[in-house]
């Protein structure tokens, strides 16, 4: 996937719905779960 993002194709901005950082995960994995409501969740790992 990091090469996917790094080759600059394509524009995977335009597809994320939520951002969480690292200390906000259990949050994230929640928000994933709710798929009617929600398309792509991305996990920050560093700030």
């Amino acid at each position: 996937m990091k090469k996917i993002m790094a080759c600059g194709k394509w524009n995977l901005e335009h597809i994320i719905t939520q951002e969480f950082s690292l200390d906000d995960l259990e949050q994230a994995i929640r928000t994933a779960g709710a798929v009617e409501h929600v398309g792509n969740v991305v996990i920050r790992m560093k700030e």
